[in-house]
């Protein structure tokens, strides 16, 4: 199953739409869940999809995350690196459609 993690700092639906939008390339044929944070600013560490998304990792429901850039996850690159580190050691890729 793959997760596709969405954020933007304001509830602008159509930003969101074309981060969806660009990380469906990536989906191919799989099962699909979508996690989405809105109005929620990339420094902040309160970010409840993705915590939703790390728990449901942790029960090996994902073995793919795809996002469209680092900084959808955080702006902390400390964070992002320990995530995708986590993430790794629970058999989960994590897939950036930006670099």
């Amino acid at each position: 199953m793959v997760a596709i993690y969405v954020r933007t700092a304001t509830h602008d639906t159509e930003a969101a739409h074309q981060q969806i939008e660009s990380c469906m390339k990536e989906v191919g044929s799989a099962s699909l869940v979508l996690f989405q944070d809105f109005g929620v600013s990339g420094l902040s560490p309160n970010k409840p999809q993705l915590d939703l998304l790390i728990s449901r990792v942790k029960l090996g429901g994902f073995k793919k995350i795809i996002t469209l850039n680092h900084s959808r996850l955080s702006r902390n690159p400390l964070f992002v690196a320990k995530f995708v580190s986590d993430m790794d050691l629970l058999g989960a890729e994590v897939v950036f459609i930006e670099q």
